[in-house]
């Protein structure tokens, strides 16, 4: 988790410091990454990503 918390901008840091608080500095990874979706939500790179996985195609190409 150590790794994870070096990457977060300005927004993230002080948003940490209240779940530090909250959890009393006892937060597991499974706690911390079901925190950080709660808060910020998948990133838009990965919601197109998945978009365009589901594409299919559904006809040949002339």
């Amino acid at each position: 988790m150590e790794i994870a918390l070096t990457q977060l901008k300005v927004d993230a840091i002080q948003w940490w410091y209240d779940l530090y608080e909250t959890y009393h500095g006892v937060l597991s990874w499974g706690q911390f990454k079901r925190e950080l979706l709660i808060r910020f939500g998948l990133s838009e790179y990965k919601n197109i990503n998945g978009q365009l996985a589901k594409i299919r195609q559904t006809s040949t190409v002339h």
